[in-house]
């Protein structure tokens, strides 16, 4: 039987109402994030958030997580602003206000994988091509607004092969070096590309560091949508620390080929199973605020 969850969150002002703010310790190399769960009369299925700087924030969320987690946590993470200049931080160090959805006890993931924690990250796409505002050197506004609007044409044509990075939020300092498993999903409302990739400077691709991400926004383009979770497969062997390649023409041949045999996989051959990542996508409705 499916387990399906739902996750509410409204953010309402009443008069004469008192809302009881709590704050939930964030993870590691990260900042504080805000939350007040509220459980609804059915304890474990519906969560209720309510908490400060949310104007922008969506009203509700809702997705299912079958086979993928015991429980979800969501929490509103707390904006951290932009402060760059020459020597100043690189553009994934700062994010606006958004939600973050936590994937918990989730046993299908390798030991080796133990610290890279699944989520699913929404962001208010306007806060997020402003924070850097404070960017006078215009350092990291284009990084940003690349990101966003090469996802909206590639949204709108839907090629199905890439020179370049698949559009991916938070920017990250190393390039995909694969990109495999390429296939474009609509969700209640809006839609994004699914791929199976690995962010690194070099070394094999291996199920130590390959994961499964969905990039899209809504249709109203009020909204990112960030999706990672870890994934393995029986035909990589985990990293040796020792491989390495004498040449890039032998790299470049192990991604080709590695590339290649991850393509030629079905989603059943994966854990988790794309399917059900799929699944948990394609469920997503994002509500915003009126």
């Amino acid at each position: 039987m499916r387990n399906f969850v739902i996750f509410f969150f409204s953010f309402l002002l009443l008069a004469n109402l008192a809302l009881q703010l709590a704050f939930t310790p964030a993870p590691p190399n990260s900042s504080q994030s805000a939350s007040t769960p509220q459980p609804d009369p059915t304890p474990g299925i519906n969560y209720l958030f309510s908490g400060t700087q949310l104007s922008s924030l969506p009203q509700q969320v809702s997705f299912t997580y079958q086979g993928l987690a015991a429980d979800i946590t969501g929490e509103i993470q707390l904006i951290r602003p932009y402060s760059g200049g020459p020597t100043g931080p690189s553009p994934d160090i700062a994010y606006p206000t958004h939600l973050r959805f936590y994937f918990n006890d989730f046993t299908s993931i390798s030991p080796s994988q133990s610290g890279w924690k699944p989520h699913l990250r929404i962001y208010p796409v306007n806060d997020y091509r402003s924070i850097y505002g404070a960017d006078p050197l215009q350092q990291a506004t284009p990084t940003i607004n690349n990101i966003i609007d090469r996802l909206q044409v590639i949204l709108v044509n839907r090629p199905s092969t890439f020179e370049d990075d698949i559009p991916f939020l938070p920017p990250q300092h190393n390039a995909q070096i694969f990109k495999a498993q390429i296939k474009y999903l609509d969700f209640k409302n809006g839609s994004g590309i699914r791929f199976i990739t690995q962010h690194a400077l070099g070394g094999p691709i291996s199920n130590q560091f390959i994961f499964y991400s969905f990039q899209g926004l809504t249709s109203d383009g009020q909204y990112y949508v960030a999706l990672f979770y870890p994934v393995s497969t029986q035909i990589l062997a985990n990293m040796d620390n020792g491989s390495s390649f004498n040449t890039l023409a032998d790299f470049q041949s192990h991604v080709q080929e590695t590339t290649q045999r991850l393509n030629a996989l079905s989603a059943n051959n994966f854990t988790p199973n794309l399917r059900l990542l799929d699944e948990l996508t394609q469920s997503l409705q994002i509500i915003p605020t009126p």
